[in-house]
């Protein structure tokens, strides 16, 4: 073998040396970094669970309060509606026949379009 054979086989066998040191040292720094980003995605969702854990019952009293609010406001607009149409029946009944009216007429224009 010539001596420039020699050198570049050397060459060569140094620079593949020198990739897989560059590579175990790329995949040791991701593994690090892997480690690392686990770590820290375990902590935030402890964080997490903590907090559910402390705000939780508070969320559920705050939509309960929003649920019970909501039924009294049903309850309420059902009320002055029923004191509505026992004051004035006749506008009761013009305002179901004019909302069927206009329900229908939605619905047939709809069916026209298909």
């Amino acid at each position: 073998m010539s001596a420039t054979l020699r050198h570049l086989r050397n060459r060569a066998e140094e620079y593949a040396d020198a990739a897989q040191d560059g590579g175990k040292e790329v995949a040791g720094r991701a593994s690090r970094y892997a480690d690392q980003a686990s770590s820290r995605l375990g902590d935030l969702w402890s964080e997490i669970e903590a907090l559910v854990h402390r705000r939780g019952p508070e969320l559920t009293d705050r939509a309960r309060g929003y649920a019970h609010d909501a039924g009294d406001v049903a309850s309420d607009l059902s009320d002055q509606l029923v004191a509505m149409t026992r004051q004035r029946p006749l506008v009761a009944i013009g305002v179901a026949v004019a909302a069927t009216w206009l329900v229908s007429s939605l619905l047939h224009s709809s069916r026209r379009r298909r």
